[in-house]
């Protein structure tokens, strides 16, 4: 992911959000947030701040992505300040990327049974 609006695609496509979403939650107009996804506009630093914290991510990634570290990328991509839950979601990550779709499809049924309300938002948003 090379620019701004690369990355503010996938913060909010993992979240599974519209872009519409995403503007109301922040208060901005969803045309200026589709202008900056398209890399057709350069957002204001504020923005940046609001779109950092409603998707939990750090303002350094939106704005210049891997840093080039060791540290693997899915732990750059989600920001959670809780280490525990933190290593958890590294974790669900590594073994989704890792597994087969028997692996995938055991990690999905899991969460849902854990986070019912969660699963059931997942599946209006589709």
């Amino acid at each position: 992911m090379d620019t701004i609006g690369q990355r503010l695609t996938t913060a909010r496509k993992n979240m599974n959000l519209t872009v519409n979403d995403s503007a109301k939650a922040i208060g901005i107009a969803k045309s200026n947030l589709s202008r900056v996804e398209n890399d057709q506009h350069q957002p204001s630093i504020a923005t940046v701040m609001k779109l950092a914290r409603f998707y939990g991510v750090s303002t350094d990634w939106i704005l210049f992505g891997d840093d080039g570290s060791e540290k693997d990328s899915n732990e750059n991509l989600i920001y959670v300040p809780d280490s525990k839950l933190r290593a958890f979601f590294i974790l669900l990550v590594k073994m989704w990327q890792e597994g087969s779709q028997d692996v995938r499809g055991w990690i999905i049924v899991q969460l849902e049974k854990a986070f019912p309300e969660i699963a059931l938002k997942i599946k209006k948003n589709k």
